[in-house]
């Protein structure tokens, strides 16, 4: 920031517009009227502008400047004499009085081509360091109007971040705003939301950091990075026993995913508290009490049904189950990724709720280091009571958590109130944007306008992640995981004819 000071003082003492180091002037981009945050810019002619690009706005004589971001590109809309006046003039019979004066017809060509820029204003600055209100109206006439270049950009931008990292050659986060806040990434299928919170992972890994996936699709699968990642599936290379979740976590998941009565709950504690005083705590154990066991048939029935249930799941084995707290404890450098493809909701919830309470647990008892939880459609396996008890514990003791979905009316509202960090992809729903535009971060205007013509690999960030400047990222598909997306039944049937 010293040498952008240093021509700034050097620009300003000449009383003239900086040019090298701050772009091209644009001397025919004028102020056409402000409202709050909202400008309009008359641009004369128009010329081809990205939604989602920036300008400065920047006051020679306050020694301020402006960071606006274009959110939509309009016609003039001309008064009617004017309209008239355009229209007569492109009679041919007109051409011979609008020969004699050339400088007339370049007016009416250019007003008939003007565009206005609709602008948000995304930063203040102030060559004083003073703190600017972004409600400050500049002079229209001692202001000019540019384009910034991409090292001013970063300069303005990046040079705050406290970790910059980028996720493609174009595109850089502030990869420190995860830790310890909640990051949501929002898409339809297909538009890139999975790859970058790939790209995420990877990132967190070369910088230290510790995550934990729960991979609901079975993409996670590393290329290039195998000696960094563990990748559990229940059923096959992960399972539980009871002596491993603890006897009061068994009771709990019995209860609140298995859905077992009360009075029977009474009756498989007791059980349960019989056999560890005994040291004989086990699955088949327990089964065998209960069958042979003389007590009411109503409550026997409702627990050998549901204990039968676990059994034939096949993800409870006494004599291989997988030791999750040793897996923790000895990750330090590793990803952990749980592949919840193909298993039944219920399945799906034990084994999230068996992994989070350890977590937890682990976490307060100091006993592992802070961690980054990446949940896949988060809703479709826990409800929305259970990841709000969990989120409120987790902040205080150093999970951190990023959702990734692509239906945002179903997940959590609380999600939206909370969001430190979010990613949005394509969506062309107005009712998912008007979800989304509950986050105090961004308003619902720059949402709509900007988030609807995203194309694929393209987002909106804002947040913490990128300064709290609402920024057009472009995400690279890096050769690090392999490819998600939706599996295509009838391209697969040609290819093998």
């Amino acid at each position: 920031m010293r040498y952008a000071k240093e021509v700034w003082n050097r620009d300003f003492k000449r009383n003239r517009q900086p040019k090298d180091t701050f772009g091209r002037v644009l001397e025919l981009i004028t102020i056409l009227r402000k409202n709050g945050v909202t400008y309009e810019l008359l641009e004369t002619p128009g010329r081809d502008r990205i939604v989602g690009s920036y300008l400065i706005l920047i006051d020679t004589d306050a020694k301020r400047k402006l960071l606006l971001q274009i959110i939509d590109v309009n016609y003039l809309s001309i008064p009617g004499e004017v309209e008239e006046i355009i229209r007569i003039s492109k009679r041919e019979e007109s051409y011979l009085v609008l020969e004699e004066d050339e400088g007339l017809r370049k007016i009416l060509d250019e007003l008939l081509d003007s565009r206005v820029l609709v602008c948000k204003v995304r930063a203040a600055f102030s060559l004083s360091d003073e703190n600017i209100d972004f409600q400050w109206a500049p002079s229209r006439l001692k202001s000019r109007i540019y384009e910034p270049s991409n090292e001013e950009l970063r300069e303005l931008v990046v040079s705050k971040y406290a970790i910059p990292v980028k996720i493609s050659n174009n595109a850089e986060i502030d990869l420190s705003a995860l830790d310890g806040g909640l990051t949501l990434i929002v898409g339809k299928k297909g538009s890139g939301k999975s790859n970058l919170s790939k790209t995420l992972v990877a990132r967190l890994l070369e910088h230290g950091g510790r995550c934990l996936v729960f991979d609901i699709n079975g993409e996670y699968e590393p290329a290039t990075m195998r000696g960094r990642f563990i990748v559990l599936k229940p059923g096959e290379n992960m399972f539980l026993s009871i002596s491993g979740l603890g006897k009061e976590l068994f009771i709990t998941l019995m209860e609140t995913i298995m859905g077992l009565p009360s009075s029977s709950v009474w009756e498989l504690r007791r059980i349960l508290d019989s056999l560890e005083s005994k040291g004989l705590l086990s699955l088949k154990n327990l089964c065998n009490e209960i069958f042979f066991g003389r007590f009411n048939d109503l409550v026997k029935e409702a627990l050998i049904r549901r204990l039968t249930v676990l059994r034939e799941s096949g993800l409870f084995s006494d004599s291989e189950a997988t030791d999750l707290d040793g897996l923790l404890k000895e990750a330090s450098d590793k990803a952990i990724v749980i592949n919840l493809r193909g298993l039944p909701r219920a399945f799906r919830q034990l084994i999230v709720e068996t992994v989070l309470n350890k977590i937890v647990r682990m976490l307060e008892d100091g006993e592992i280091k802070p961690l980054f939880l990446f949940a896949e459609e988060a809703q479709s396996y826990l409800d929305e009571k259970a990841w709000e008890d969990y989120i409120t514990r987790m902040r205080h003791i150093g999970l951190s958590v990023v959702f990734i979905t692509n239906e945002p009316d179903s997940l959590m509202k609380f999600v939206y109130r909370q969001a430190d960090n979010c990613f949005i992809f394509s969506l062309m729903n107005e009712n998912d944007l008007s979800y989304i535009s509950r986050m105090s971060k961004i308003d619902a205007e720059s949402l709509m306008s900007l988030v609807p013509t995203l194309p694929v690999g393209k987002c909106l960030a804002f947040g913490n992640i990128t300064n709290n400047i609402p920024m057009i990222l472009i995400t690279d598909r890096e050769n690090v995981f392999k490819t998600g997306g939706t599996r295509k039944v009838l391209l697969e049937a040609v290819s093998r004819s």
